[in-house]
Protein backbone atom coordinates (compact mmCIF):
# COMPACT_ATOMS: atom_id res chain seq x y z
CA UNK A 1 0.00 0.00 0.00
CA UNK A 2 2.75 2.60 1.02
CA UNK A 3 4.15 1.97 -2.40
CA UNK A 4 1.15 2.67 -4.11
CA UNK A 5 1.24 5.90 -2.33
CA UNK A 6 4.73 6.73 -3.09
CA UNK A 7 4.23 6.08 -6.72
CA UNK A 8 0.99 8.16 -6.49
CA UNK A 9 2.56 10.85 -5.12
CA UNK A 10 5.54 10.87 -7.82
CA UNK A 11 2.88 10.20 -10.31
CA UNK A 12 1.35 13.80 -9.45
CA UNK A 13 4.95 15.19 -8.83
CA UNK A 14 6.07 14.63 -12.37
CA UNK A 15 2.36 16.01 -13.20
CA UNK A 16 2.98 18.74 -11.45
CA UNK A 17 6.36 19.19 -12.64
CA UNK A 18 4.90 19.09 -15.94
CA UNK A 19 2.49 21.34 -15.57
CA UNK A 20 5.10 24.18 -14.12
CA UNK A 21 7.49 23.75 -16.63
CA UNK A 22 4.61 24.07 -19.57
CA UNK A 23 3.52 27.58 -17.69
CA UNK A 24 6.99 28.51 -17.17
CA UNK A 25 7.15 28.29 -21.25
CA UNK A 26 3.70 29.76 -21.51
CA UNK A 27 5.20 33.03 -19.04
CA UNK A 28 8.21 33.07 -21.81
CA UNK A 29 6.47 33.12 -24.31
CA UNK A 30 4.16 35.82 -23.45
CA UNK A 31 6.99 37.56 -22.28
CA UNK A 32 8.92 37.46 -25.42
CA UNK A 33 5.31 38.64 -27.08
CA UNK A 34 5.61 41.75 -24.77
CA UNK A 35 9.29 42.79 -25.83
CA UNK A 36 8.44 42.22 -29.43
CA UNK A 37 5.58 44.02 -29.56
CA UNK A 38 7.62 46.58 -27.68
CA UNK A 39 9.93 46.96 -30.24
CA UNK A 40 7.50 46.90 -33.18
CA UNK A 41 5.47 49.75 -31.40
CA UNK A 42 9.32 51.48 -31.20
CA UNK A 43 10.57 50.97 -34.66
CA UNK A 44 6.53 52.30 -35.77
CA UNK A 45 6.78 55.58 -33.48
CA UNK A 46 10.77 56.18 -34.64
CA UNK A 47 9.22 56.04 -38.04
CA UNK A 48 6.04 58.03 -38.06
CA UNK A 49 7.92 60.70 -36.40
CA UNK A 50 11.00 60.65 -39.25
CA UNK A 51 8.37 60.82 -41.59
CA UNK A 52 6.63 63.76 -40.22
CA UNK A 53 9.96 65.45 -39.53
CA UNK A 54 11.02 64.89 -43.23
CA UNK A 55 7.34 66.30 -44.41
CA UNK A 56 7.88 69.35 -42.19
CA UNK A 57 11.44 69.44 -43.79
CA UNK A 58 10.19 69.32 -47.15
CA UNK A 59 7.14 71.87 -46.41
CA UNK A 60 9.59 74.60 -44.90
CA UNK A 61 11.83 74.13 -48.07
CA UNK A 62 9.69 75.13 -50.39
CA UNK A 63 8.55 77.59 -48.29
CA UNK A 64 11.84 79.31 -48.33
CA UNK A 65 12.36 78.64 -52.00
CA UNK A 66 9.30 80.88 -52.53
CA UNK A 67 10.45 83.41 -50.34
CA UNK A 68 13.77 83.61 -52.03
CA UNK A 69 11.36 83.74 -55.07
CA UNK A 70 9.92 86.67 -54.20
CA UNK A 71 12.85 88.34 -52.87
CA UNK A 72 14.41 88.22 -55.64
CA UNK A 73 11.87 89.48 -58.27
CA UNK A 74 11.43 92.59 -55.20
CA UNK A 75 15.25 93.35 -54.82
CA UNK A 76 15.23 93.12 -58.76
CA UNK A 77 11.97 95.49 -59.08
CA UNK A 78 13.32 97.53 -56.23
CA UNK A 79 16.81 97.79 -57.97
CA UNK A 80 15.48 99.03 -61.50
CA UNK A 81 13.28 101.73 -60.50
CA UNK A 82 16.63 102.77 -58.28
CA UNK A 83 18.40 102.43 -60.98
CA UNK A 84 15.43 104.34 -63.46
CA UNK A 85 15.67 107.31 -60.64
CA UNK A 86 19.34 107.58 -60.64
CA UNK A 87 19.38 107.68 -64.66
CA UNK A 88 16.60 110.01 -64.35
CA UNK A 89 18.26 112.68 -61.72
CA UNK A 90 21.84 112.27 -61.85
CA UNK A 91 22.91 115.27 -63.75
CA UNK A 92 20.14 117.63 -61.49
CA UNK A 93 21.39 116.16 -58.65
CA UNK A 94 25.07 116.58 -59.83
CA UNK A 95 24.31 119.84 -60.43
CA UNK A 96 22.74 120.78 -56.87
CA UNK A 97 25.68 119.14 -55.43
CA UNK A 98 27.72 121.23 -56.96
CA UNK A 99 26.01 124.52 -56.33
CA UNK A 100 25.57 123.47 -52.38
CA UNK A 101 29.52 122.71 -52.46
CA UNK A 102 30.24 126.54 -54.51
CA UNK A 103 27.89 128.26 -52.19
CA UNK A 104 28.99 126.65 -48.70
CA UNK A 105 32.84 127.04 -50.18
CA UNK A 106 31.92 131.08 -49.57
CA UNK A 107 30.73 131.37 -46.21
Amino acid sequence: MEIEAIQKLIEEDEKTRGRIASENEKKLSLKKSIEEENRKLSDQSWSDAKKKAADTKKQLDEQIQNSEKMNTVYYEKASADLKKKYDTNKEKWRKELLNRIISTDGE
